[in-house]
């Protein structure tokens, strides 16, 4: 059994590595989160445009030979953002409308498709995931990070629920308060079920013992491990049918001491000022 210091970070960057990448995300966003994607389930991959676009990088994590984690960082694009009549041109922007993020200009970058098999997650392959997707944003000038995360249902109720927690816990900025835009809905072939959601309750209770419920996972940890803050009311995404997501920010700046221990800081560069247009 190799040791979690045979795990590294890098890019995928030839038309094979993104093929693996986006074979692996298929693998866990269909294999194990059964999110019906709208795109052909005969190609097996979840193909993503943004993907092939010389704003995104896809950071992948190995152990070995073996891919373990991935996420891809976008940078903000100008042709796209003219194309869409949005303000940075992110993925995100089919979901919520980030007018109100312009003060961030050029230093926010959105983190989207992570995804780690349940029988790889573990505190040394997400760490080094972060770890990635830290050091490619300081190199790049990244401030900022902001992503749609999971919320593991597919009930508004239970998203609501979610971001009013959040609220009653001081975990939800009101400094932006985005909004989400008006999407038309996509029917498929293979999109005609609700996609499956966690147990959570329609309000928040307290149990025998005096405890809460908690968060759905992906969101509890993003709180934790990033000092994440949602930005604005859950929304469906348009791209996995029936899933509810919160908009969430995430500042480089503020990342915990916990977290920036666990990173190798001899992989990390100084940042740097932002040199590219917005």
């Amino acid at each position: 059994m190799q040791s979690m210091s045979s795990l590294h970070f890098t890019e995928a960057r030839t038309k094979s590595e993104v093929d693996a990448v986006q074979r692996y995300r298929y693998d866990v966003l269909v294999g194990e989160l059964e999110i019906p994607l709208l795109s052909d389930p005969r190609v097996r991959r979840d193909v993503s445009s943004f993907d092939n676009l010389a704003s995104s990088h896809l950071v992948v994590v190995h152990r070995g030979d073996e891919l373990v984690a991935t996420a891809r960082l976008a940078l903000p694009n100008p042709e796209v953002a003219a194309a869409c009549g949005a303000r940075f041109g992110f993925e995100l922007e089919y979901e919520f409308a980030l007018e109100r993020l312009t003060s961030f200009s050029c230093g926010l970058a959105e983190i989207a498709r992570l995804a780690v098999r349940r029988d790889r997650k573990g505190p040394g392959v997400v760490s080094k995931l972060y770890e990635g997707l830290y050091a490619f944003s300081r190199s790049l000038g990244v401030t900022h990070w902001i992503g749609a995360v999971d919320c593991q249902t597919s009930r508004r109720v239970e998203a609501s629920t979610m971001h009013r927690w959040l609220g009653a816990r001081n975990l939800v900025s009101s400094e932006f308060a985005i909004v989400a835009r008006e999407t038309v809905e996509r029917v498929s072939s293979h999109s005609s079920q609700p996609a499956p959601r966690m147990p959570f309750p329609s309000e928040p209770v307290v149990n025998q013992q005096g405890v809460e419920p908690t968060l759905a996972t992906t969101i509890t940890h993003f709180v934790t491990a990033l000092n994440a803050r949602a930005i604005g009311e859950p929304a469906r995404h348009p791209g996995f049918p029936g899933r509810f997501v919160l908009p969430m920010l995430v500042s480089l700046d503020a990342l915990p001491k916990a977290t920036l221990a666990r990173f190798d800081q001899s992989s990390i560069a100084p940042p740097v000022p932002v040199q590219r247009a917005c």
